[in-house]
């Protein structure tokens, strides 16, 4: 499944630090994006974590797409699956709050 995010940068979002461009490859980003496909009982069906922007290059009002693939299994049955999506920082796993407050947004997959 390819799903496409859209995102609008906060006003208060102070980037992190330029990474060394000698240790770029392979060094983690400050932020990522999650997205979880649930099962209807809560449980992580699938899932991708990823970010394809530089945080450090992001300024307040800056708007970027993002895609996830999440591979659904291929037997998945007809229904109403919960995604939730959300930023957090990799190396403490600590959920960035969205505007609203919230860790996440959740939105649906209806699976034909």
């Amino acid at each position: 499944m390819r799903l496409y995010t859209y995102w609008q940068v906060g006003p208060t979002f102070t980037p992190p630090p330029p990474r060394d461009l000698g240790l770029i490859s392979g060094s983690p980003l400050a932020l990522k994006i999650f997205s979880h496909v649930l099962n209807p009982d809560g449980t992580l069906l699938a899932g991708d974590d990823r970010l394809d922007v530089d945080p450090a290059t992001l300024r307040p009002g800056d708007d970027f797409v993002q895609l996830l693939g999440i591979p659904l299994p291929p037997d998945l049955p007809d229904g109403v699956y919960p995604i939730e999506i959300g930023l957090y920082d990799p190396a403490s796993g600590e959920r960035v709050p969205l505007s609203d407050g919230a860790d996440h947004l959740t939105l649906t997959l209806l699976s034909p």
